[in-house]
This record gives C-alpha cells, sequence and structure tokens, in this order.
C-alpha cells in the first residue's frame, strides 16, 4: 500500500474548497438561475485558482474573493453558454 503526501498548498486548496465551494455555487446559481451553469462556475473558479496560484491572494477574505471572482466570471460563461445552445 503506497501512501500519498499532499503538499501544503494541496491541503490548503481543498480546505479552501470545503469551505467556500458553496458559496461559489450559491452565488452562480442565484444568478444564472441553472444548476448546470452553476456547477460550471464552480469549476471554472477553482481550475483557474488551480492554475495561477492564487491561494495567497485567498488568506485574507476568501469569502469576499471568491464571490468576486464568480460574479466577474458569470456574465462571460452565461454569455457563452448561450452561444453554445444557441448553435445546438
Amino acid at each position: 500500500m503506497s501512501t500519498v503526501l499532499i503538499s501544503k498548498p494541496a491541503q490548503e486548496f481543498e480546505t479552501i474548497f470545503k469551505e467556500h465551494a458553496r458559496l461559489v455555487y450559491r452565488t452562480a446559481y442565484g444568478v444564472t438561475g441553472s444548476h448546470e451553469d452553476a456547477e460550471d462556475v464552480l469549476q471554472t473558479i477553482f481550475l483557474q485558482l488551480i492554475r495561477r496560484h492564487y491561494l495567497p491572494d485567498l488568506r485574507r477574505n476568501p469569502e469576499a474573493y471568491l464571490y468576486r471572482a464568480a460574479v466577474e466570471f458569470i456574465p462571460q460563461h452565461h454569455s457563452a453558454s448561450r452561444t453554445r445552445r444557441a448553435r445546438g
């Protein structure tokens, strides 16, 4: 049996996700009214955090940072989602 060691940033990210994913999802769902779009926004926001290593920015006020990230991303996602649906 092998043991997987998780780095401190990965542990920190997991904690942030567990504590704040609901906030991002609820915010996205409240704006879009779609569970599918809310899931997409949630995944995209957290993937961007992983790719850009934004964890230090989250330490001061993760709720405010993630709420703002979701609100700013939703119009972009919503527009792209409508375009995909229109194309069928």
